[in-house]
């Protein structure tokens, strides 16, 4: 009678290492579902923009407010005009992101509260931003995802497109910034 102690003892080895992995496999799943492991917990903020147009920093989401800073590095002047502020457009993919008409314009570096910013819809038209300097675009106060306030802890992504005036051509263009922060 022939003995098979190597096929048996790998044949246990492979047994053991198998239902470890298995186990390994069923608790990433696990974690996976309840949503320990999702995605978006781990996504950082961001602000990223084409050519021309630099994000400064990182978005500021509140409940009802999203703010980001650009710097005009377009080499020539640019300005935002009252028609250009009512085309700003969200690309969500299945959502829907609705700031309103409210639009307020801030010199970089500061915040609404700081009473520096100003109202688009009763400021200058058009409103210039020279060469080389900054300002900080606040979205709201009335911004709402899918109809509802922005959840506290959760991540949100857009693309936003801003028109300007290119003191250049005199044309309007476009760019796109994609925002990325958790309020």
């Amino acid at each position: 009678m022939k003995t098979f102690k190597k096929s048996q003892s790998a044949l246990e080895f492979l047994m053991t290492y198998g239902w470890a992995i298995l186990v390994v496999l069923a608790a990433i799943a696990a974690l996976s579902y309840f949503g320990v492991l999702s995605p978006d917990k781990f996504a950082s903020p961001k602000c990223v923009s084409q050519t021309g147009m630099t994000c400064a920093g990182l978005p500021i989401l509140t409940s009802d407010s999203i703010a980001f800073t650009i710097d005009n590095e377009m080499g020539n002047d640019i300005s935002f005009s009252k028609a250009d502020v009512s085309a700003i457009t969200f690309n969500i993919p299945g959502h829907t992101l609705d700031c309103g008409s409210a639009l307020y314009v801030c010199p970089r570096g500061t915040q609404i509260a700081d009473n520096t910013c100003v109202n688009f819809a009763g400021g200058p038209d058009p409103l210039p931003i020279s060469d080389s300097s900054g300002v900080t675009i606040v979205l709201g106060p009335t911004c709402t995802y899918d109809g509802a306030a922005l959840a506290e802890g959760k991540m949100y992504k857009a693309d936003v497109t801003i028109p300007y005036d290119n003191g250049a051509n005199g044309l309007t263009e476009n760019k796109v910034i994609t925002i990325q922060g958790r309020y």
